[in-house]
């Protein structure tokens, strides 16, 4: 396969996965449209949900936002007692941030409202149809880990 043609099909993958994320947004709304978060909020909880208990510095780092305008949205987390803070052990003038059970529960019942939906599509599949998803699934999965190894790699030296 040259260049051009990897090309193409990256292009065409690209496209598709569009199409997909157009077409889930025409199902039903999902749980977290429909509550109170901002899009900041949502970012901090996800970021929490995928990655764990983190810095603040890191966090504002991540929102590229300063750190007093990532303390105020982490505020009102903290006041909604979705998140909550924790002095770092290793450096008492950092603060360690990480989901409260309350936050856990909130991001875990959005991933099961995307499970769902995802569910009842792979119903309307066939066995050899599911196997290509997860083959699929599993390489992005793989090229993924890779590209973040291969990050913090080239940070540490």
């Amino acid at each position: 396969m040259g260049d051009g043609e990897r090309e193409l099909l990256t292009q065409t993958i690209l496209e598709s996965q569009t199409r997909l994320l157009k077409t889930l947004c025409r199902q039903d709304e999902p749980e977290w449209m429909a509550s109170d978060l901002t899009m900041p909020q949502f970012k901090i909880l996800s970021l929490l949900y995928g990655r764990g208990p983190m810095r603040m510095s890191g966090l504002a780092k991540l929102l590229d936002r300063n750190m007093s305008t990532a303390t105020g949205i982490a505020d009102r987390l903290v006041e909604e007692k979705l998140i909550q803070r924790q002095e770092d052990s290793e450096d008492r003038r950092a603060v360690i941030i990480r989901l409260t059970e309350r936050g856990q529960e909130l991001c875990e019942s959005f991933m099961q409202q995307d499970w769902h939906r995802l569910r009842s599509m792979l119903k309307r599949l066939n066995l050899d149809e599911l196997q290509v998803v997860l083959r699929s699934i599993e390489l992005l999965t793989k090229a993924m880990l890779d590209q973040i190894n291969e990050q913090s790699q080239v940070v540490k030296t």
